[in-house]
């Protein structure tokens, strides 16, 4: 999503970060050299700016669909956020003008298990999808794969976390 003030903007309608157990799991790649050239051209959907990884649709943690960059002027739309103290909170976002009219909604929900143990579920809900799409998380954690390739567990320091394919 563009700023329409300043050229420092992404195109990350969607995006999230996630941190627990003092470690940062799903992480921003940050801005890129602020010298390169045409990093500050504008924020037009043909921008040079958009080739630069980092600002563009890919080089975020959210969907990447038919390998295009989402609209850069989109004005996705909270549907939903809640809070429920130190149970959890849940979030969600029409993304569908960020994705040029695909019906997108993504929701974050965070809830407590037995034991003090948290729960995340990020969920993407695509109707009438043409295209393919990928599902993206940057992260600096080490990745085991199980072997479906459904489950994975994620490993930075002495801990770790466990990711799986829920359709």
């Amino acid at each position: 999503m563009t700023t329409k003030q300043v050229t420092d903007g992404n195109l990350d309608a969607g995006d999230f970060v996630l941190d627990a157990m003092g470690e940062r799991w799903a992480g921003e790649l940050c801005q890129d050299d602020y010298s390169s050239p045409s990093y500050f051209s504008s924020e037009a959907q043909d921008s040079l700016r958009w080739r630069y990884y980092r600002c563009q649709t890919a080089g975020q943690n959210t969907l990447l669909y038919n390998s295009q960059n989402q609209i850069a002027d989109a004005s996705p739309g909270t549907t939903r956020l809640a809070s429920r103290g130190k149970e959890g909170a849940s979030w969600m976002a029409d993304l569908t003008n960020a994705y040029n009219g695909t019906s997108v909604v993504r929701g974050l929900w965070t809830s407590v298990l037995g034991g003090g143990t948290w729960q995340v579920l990020i969920q993407d809900e695509i109707k009438s999808a043409e295209k393919a799409s990928q599902w993206r998380m940057h992260t600096n954690a080490s990745i085991t794969y199980s072997q479906s390739g459904k489950r994975a567990r994620k490993s930075l320091t002495s801990r770790s976390i466990s990711v799986a394919e829920v359709c």
